[in-house]
């Protein structure tokens, strides 16, 4: 047991080494290790001419100290330059216990999907968000948002029904994944009011819906909860 004020002392100062598990056995804390709150951004539809923020927050949860370089993109599909920009500041050097909030604005310039990786590169390990956003409204738009009138349940676990509108265009229905990868995709009968995606086989996460006319398109969120 603790007998005296230097035995209080060692034991705090082991405690925030090593921790508890559920158990109460001591274990070791590692040397270096990150934790990320948010790993994707989906930034949905914004309008043209306007800008969406959204943040993760980074926490130093091990005994060393671990340095961050300076936030990369990696272009995915439709990226153009300037579509993402990191608003906060990132430190060099996160301390233990110590934790960032990182903020990525995305601007919409114009109609079109946009895809991107952000990148931070540690002493540790590297930092990957994967990032999507859609511009939507612009003056030369193809983008129409009277395609469909609903895509339920949210979450799916098994089938996502989307119901189209009357007298509806719709040719195409494409699902894709958070990285941009097409998943499933289906050719329709123009006029059909009813699509049926099958979602069992897709992993849980965040994934779009595209509906496409021969010359618009709409694209909606579409979430799997297994």
């Amino acid at each position: 047991g603790i007998t005296n004020e230097t035995d209080a002392r060692f034991f705090s100062q082991s405690v925030s080494r090593v921790g508890f598990t559920d158990f109460g056995r001591a274990v070791p804390k590692p040397e270096k290790e990150l934790s990320v709150s948010v790993s994707n951004f989906f930034f949905g539809g914004v309008q043209v001419g306007e800008e969406k923020e959204l943040s993760t927050t980074i926490s130093n949860v091990g005994q060393q100290p671990i340095t961050l370089d300076t936030p990369e993109f990696v272009a995915g599909l439709g990226y153009r330059e300037g579509d993402y920009e990191v608003t906060s500041t990132v430190p060099s050097v996160l301390e233990p216990n110590e934790e960032v909030t990182v903020t990525v604005a995305f601007h919409a310039s114009d109609n079109y999907s946009s895809k991107a990786d952000l990148l931070i590169n540690t002493d540790w390990e590297q930092i990957v968000v994967t990032m999507s956003g859609v511009g939507i409204g612009g003056p030369n738009s193809v983008y129409d948002n009277t395609l469909v009138e609903s895509l339920a349940p949210m979450p799916a676990q098994t089938n996502a029904v989307l119901q189209l509108h009357e007298n509806n265009l719709v040719e195409k229905v494409a699902v894709f994944d958070i990285r941009g990868t097409l998943v499933w995709s289906t050719h329709i009968v123009r006029g059909a009011q009813q699509v049926n995606i099958p979602v069992q086989p897709l992993a849980s996460g965040r994934y779009s819906v595209q509906v496409s006319t021969n010359n618009s398109h709409m694209i909606l969120p579409l979430v799997v909860a297994k």
